[in-house]
């Protein structure tokens, strides 16, 4: 044997490496070697016609190139694991380059084409070992060269030494890869030595032969791309939600899914049946879709219509996982892969300051073990995806398969943070050198041997121990799962594979596991997020529940304590619990609407807009007068800013005594006493323009709630200005304006860097020990920005801030009837023309006075006089609290008018009010609080002129007599007996000194209204209401016995027969003893025993047996949502009402559904607060 050849061509310098690294480094190149070739370890040749060319025509081409240049007979391509020799293919001459000839057909029969055969069996073992030539030739490819291997004692004993007759020549060269690992051969051979043999011969093999690892290379990346392909299949069916590989028959070729059933990582023919795309991609691809068939013979036929899973029970991670493992499986196409919980694992590793996982141990070979870690307690199998078995199939793993202890896991988590490959041969053992790098230059078993050796006697025994919680597996790889959000250990995964052929490297395949994991962890925190929201919105739903019961017996109960004859004192308390209740109300409308609980963003429908749609459920836009609702939240929010400190009970629970006088107010602290009586708030709203805009009422009242808020939080002295104006818009045809809020006060100051940059920033405040949460600003920019409003804020320290929101709203139509309290409102302003009133103060800050002088002669269109113009006298005061005299006893002149006292605050009024009294003051005096707005101004001037005409002529003048139409909440009109005076809609806001008068009618107290007068019982009738011509009934079902009693005096004061029910099956047994006698049913939703809504489909389903007609059911439920309403409608209610409902809107609904129709005679109804009697129409 020589070495011959010129320095034509270069080859990589020839590394020595192990066998097993030999191996891997052939199986890099052909995956497949192992299924497609005939193992004879006979010696005794395979027949002639069994043996078929090579499937790779091209290979059989490049090794026919090398017999036809040489003039040999024969030429092979050979590639070696560590035992045997693999002889890829086979040419002569003269041969067709067809794949998979059969040798019958050739023109010289094959010999051993795609068969393997012990090494020491052939004649090309030896090649793999040659030394490089000479150093004149240090880049050329050794040559083999051996005359006669009959002659040749290494050879002549070998079974395949030679082919026909006796004497046999040889020649071969290295296949040698880039990182220079010979993995094969190329030799020619022929009877004889050819006659033109030359170097020429020598430099034709050698080019061969890197043409033939070009090639390989080639089929190489073919392989690597097809696995790409089906990872990144992998990683975007997980991200679809998807169980297993799908779309993947929309692709060009359906080659890389053809496997056959017993090959790692066949496709999971459970998810793949439940998989909806499978059936639509079946028509596209009907070849490919039958050789997949074909290939997977256990495959489920088609079902016409996919069935889909059961609904998991598993936890997030276990949900996730399961999917996660088996698509791994499958795209990475490996043997299994598995998630373990290291939960108990996990807590002594920390996260360094360089983003590094490090652990609280020092010591490598003794990692720290929690208390909570046991060395022989398993991991808790998250999910897993074998060969045969899938958790997302409710599968489980043999009870003896992947056991893997705390202890071992809490050290590998301590040693391969970044993750590890695992390599082992046939036998189990761990193999030493890692060439699972795809660009490794140099062979790890020879760097640093001594290192290597101390690590793989420190860790040789845990590592080895992986072979045995994965009894065959040749590569395994561990990936931890860092969870960066709990800053802890998330997972531990393992995927192995049993083929020797797949081997897993580090630089592709364990980084694409490593992003896949952490892609895992973060789908887990997603759904663990979703889980949170929905929880939330659960939660506000049910509080919205909780705030409408509640919130509706609130309202109606002020509805009707404003019908009882009340003291100016209890009216003024009344309305501001209906106010309040009103403000409250339309913000948790507005926050549930936001927080997608409500579905209540309803478009407006053509024609007269309406508080609710047709099915009765409430329309987030609805018409609305701005000025009123403005002026509604300011005195709300700054009558909550002052009782927040305390109320005059509170001051004086230990004084009964000064409950009723002024002491308690001393008893106020001087910061408190600051922050209740040296603020003065202004309100002026352009009387000029238009109010009525369709809107949502809960987002313009979050607006000035947060920003009147932030104003009287920042402002302990001084002075606070809202302002509401109008602009107008470009957009002339849609009947827009441009409204602009402006709220102006002299307060703190915001710094100008905050003002740049963290203004709108959500939990930020510039003064972090400022109470508060610091989201008020960021929530008002939001709903400014989807109302596709502007705001802007100019500030400067210790001088104040102005904000200024623009918005461009839709005004109402003006044939829209006006709503009951706005036709008082106007009412009101009509009856108080003209009144000649003198002003008196409000010079304590600047712009004090020209505001209320504006608000008196434009907005309430009075004369304002001076009082020194003869012959011109005024016909009521209007104070300011600093200007009237301390000492009521000098105040005779004082009274003999009417007197409208503007206070700083509700508590100052009560005092100044109980001083007057005690005086014995026979005046008229209203004291009010500011802010004072154009309807609270009204409501107090009007009060205090119709007592003190009251008082001088001795009773209050009825109107002339005749119905009087009291519009509600609807548009609609409710026709009221003769008799009732304006002040059936009076709500009286001012504290007075004088009783209403009516001497011979004594105020009644809460005790004595008819609210009390309904006891519960387990069914409560009204058998004590006179009888009708018709004896037809409502029946009223709430589980709320406060809301009943409220029905219960509605009930009375309709005149209508009702009885009750306390429960869904009470309401059923009650209706179904006699059907004939009920008029309608009012059905709460949310009640023990029985809910309305199968109470509903209960009696609609005895309606239809016994051919009933449908009794109409409302119901009057605290449930908003849109799913509430639609599946109320499907059980049968006739009208979806949400709480809190007022009774004008109730009478309206009960009215236009012709449930009132048939009430008849009237009933006596409690008296007005000036003791009129008042009686309703039936």
């Amino acid at each position: 044997m020589t070495s011959q050849g010129p320095t034509l061509g270069t080859a990589h310098p020839v590394k020595e490496v192990s066998e097993a690294t030999r191996e891997r480094e052939t199986l890099r190149y052909d995956p497949f070697l192992y299924h497609d070739f005939r193992a004879n370890d006979t010696g005794i040749p395979i027949p002639s016609s069994e043996i078929h060319s090579s499937r790779d025509s091209i290979l059989t081409g490049l090794t026919q190139l090398g017999a036809y240049q040489t003039g040999t007979e024969r030429a092979f391509v050979s590639l070696f694991d560590v035992s045997h020799q693999y002889v890829v293919a086979e040419a002569t001459p003269t041969m067709g380059l067809a794949p998979n000839l059969p040798s019958a057909v050739c023109p010289s029969p094959l010999a051993l084409c795609g068969v393997a055969i012990p090494r020491a069996h052939g004649t090309c073992e030896h090649v793999l070992y040659l030394q490089d030539c000479d150093a004149a030739e240090t880049n050329q490819l050794p040559l083999s060269f051996v005359p006669n291997l009959s002659d040749d004692a290494r050879f002549n004993t070998r079974p395949y030494c030679q082919f026909g007759e006796a004497g046999q020549f040889y020649a071969a060269v290295p296949i040698r890869t880039k990182r220079g690992i010979n993995i094969g051969s190329y030799c020619v051979m022929s009877t004889k030595k050819p006659e033109n043999w030359s170097d020429q011969s020598v430099s034709h093999m050698r080019d061969i032969s890197r043409a033939i690892m070009n090639h390989l290379e080639g089929n190489r990346a073919k392989h690597v791309f097809l696995r790409s392909e089906r990872m990144n299949l992998g990683l975007s069916s997980f991200i679809e939600g998807k169980a297993t590989l799908s779309g993947w028959r929309y692709g060009p070729t359906l080659d890389p899914f053809a496997v056959d059933e017993i090959a790692e990582g066949h496709l999971d023919y459970t998810q793949q049946s439940l998989d909806p795309d499978r059936a639509a991609g079946f028509a596209e691809n009907d070849a490919d879709w039958a050789k997949v068939i074909a290939s997977q013979p256990k495959w489920p036929g088609i079902p016409p219509k996919p069935r889909q899973p059961a609904p998991s029970t598993r936890s997030n991670e276990a949900e996730v996982l399961s999917k996660a493992s088996n698509i791994i499986r499958e795209s990475f196409e490996v043997a299994g892969c598995l998630f373990y919980d290291v939960a108990m694992t996990s807590g002594q590793f920390t996260k360094a300051g360089n983003g590094n996982i490090s652990s609280t141990s020092s010591s490598d070979d003794q990692p720290a073990i929690t208390p909570a870690v046991s060395s022989d307690v398993p991991c808790e199998l998250l999910g897993f995806s074998t060969s045969k078995a899938s958790s997302i199939n409710g599968a489980k793993l043999p009870a003896d398969f992947g056991i893997l202890t705390q202890r071992l896991m809490a050290k590998f988590l301590r040693r391969y943070p970044s993750g590890k490959i695992f390599n082992y041969d046939a036998s189990g053992e761990l193999e030493t050198s890692d060439s699972s790098s795809d660009d490794e230059g140099t062979d790890a078993a020879h760097q640093n041997p001594p290192l290597r050796a101390r690590k793989l006697s420190t860790h040789v025994k845990d590592e080895q121990s992986v072979s045995q919680i994965f009894p065959g597996a040749r590569s395994v790889a561990f990936i931890p799962v860092w969870d960066f959000k709990r800053e802890r250990w998330f997972t531990g995964g393992f995927v192995y594979t049993n083929n020797p052929a797949r081997l897993l490297n580090n630089k592709s395949e364990l980084s694409f596991l490593k992003a896949f994991t952490k892609l895992a962890a973060i789908e887990v925190h997603t759904l663990q997020a979703v889980q949170s929201d929905k929880a939330k919105l659960d939660a506000l739903g049910s509080l919205s529940h909780e705030l409408r019961s509640p919130l509706h017996g609130v309202i109606l109960g002020t509805e009707l304590l404003s019908d009882t004859n009340q003291t100016v004192f209890q009216g003024n308390a009344t309305h501001m619990i209906e106010i309040c209740c009103r403000t409250l109300l339309d913000t948790v409308e507005h926050l549930l609407d936001y927080s997608k609980v409500n579905s209540f963003s309803v478009m407006r429908n053509q024609g007269p807009s309406k508080s609710r749609n047709r099915s009765g459920e409430k329309l987030m836009h609805t018409d609305v007068r701005l000025d009123g609702l403005v002026e509604e939240v300011v005195e709300s929010m700054f009558a909550g800013f002052n009782f927040q400190f305390m109320s005059v009970r509170d001051l004086s629970k230990k004084d009964l005594a000064a409950h009723n006088r002024t002491m308690s107010l001393k008893k106020l602290t001087p910061e408190q006493r600051l922050s209740i009586g040296d603020l003065a708030v202004f309100l002026w709203i352009d009387p000029a323009f238009e109010w009525l805009f369709y809107v949502q009422a809960g987002a313009i009242r979050r607006i000035v709630m947060n920003l009147f808020g932030n104003a009287l939080k920042y402002t302990p002295s001084g002075t606070i200005k809202i302002t509401v104006t109008q602009d107008t818009a470009k957009d002339h045809a849609k009947r827009q304006r441009v409204v602009k809020l402006i709220v102006q006060d002299t307060g703190k100051g915001i710094g100008e860097d905050y003002l740049r940059h963290k203004l709108f920033t959500p939990f930020a405040q510039e003064d972090e020990l400022a109470p508060g949460t610091g989201v008020g600003l960021s929530l008002v920019n939001r709903i400014v920005s989807q109302l596709k409003g502007q705001i802007a804020v100019e500030s400067r320290i210790r001088q104040g801030t102005t904000v200024t929101v623009t918005l461009p709203l839709e005004q109402s139509s003006k044939a829209l009837d006006l709503s009951e309290d706005d036709q008082t409102f106007e009412e009101q302003v009509r009856e108080m023309a003209g009144l000649r009133v003198k002003l008196a103060g409000f010079d304590m800050v600047p712009e004090g006075r020209p505001i209320v002088e504006r608000m008196c002669k434009e907005a309430l269109q009075l004369e304002l006089v001076d009082g020194e113009q003869p012959g011109v006298e005024p016909q009521l005061v209007l104070w300011s609290d600093d200007t009237l005299p301390r000492d009521f006893k000098q105040s005779g002149e004082v009274s003999k008018l009417p007197n409208v006292v503007v206070c700083h605050n509700a508590l100052v009024a009560y005092q100044r009010y109980t001083e007057c009294e005690a005086a014995g003051q026979a005046g008229i005096f209203e004291f009010v609080s500011q802010p004072i707005g154009p309807r609270k101004l009204t409501r107090s001037i009007q009060c205090a002129w119709k007592r003190f005409n009251g008082q001088l002529q001795g009773s209050v003048a009825p109107r002339p007599p005749g119905p009087t139409r009291i519009r509600s909440s609807y548009g609609k009109q409710v026709t009221s007996a003769q008799g009732i005076t304006a002040d059936l809609t009076h709500d009286s806001t001012a504290l007075s000194t004088q009783p209403t008068a009516s001497p011979k009618t004594p105020p009644k107290t809460p005790e004595d209204t008819e609210i009390h007068d309904f006891e519960l019982g387990p069914r409560a009738t009204s058998l004590d209401l006179p009888e009708t011509a018709s004896a037809k009934k409502m029946l009223l079902v709430d589980d709320n016995p406060i809301n009943l009693k409220v029905l219960f005096a509605y009930m009375k004061k309709l005149g209508c027969d009702f009885e009750s029910a306390t429960n869904g099956q009470e309401a059923v047994d009650a209706y179904k003893a006699n059907p004939e006698q009920f008029r309608g049913v009012l059905m709460d939703i949310s009640m023990p025993v029985m809910d309305g809504l199968e109470a509903t489909r209960l009696i609609r389903a005895h309606e239809r047996k016994l051919h009933l007609a449908a009794v109409p059911v409302l119901a009057l439920t605290g449930l908003a949502s849109e799913n509430a309403c639609q599946e109320a409608m499907k059980s049968g209610v006739d009208m979806f009402l949400t709480k809190p409902m007022r009774f004008s809107a109730l009478s309206d609904v009960l009215e236009s559904m012709n449930i009132l129709g048939s009430v008849t005679g009237t009933h006596e109804v409690p008296e007005t607060p000036n003791g009129i009697t008042a009686e309703v129409a039936a």
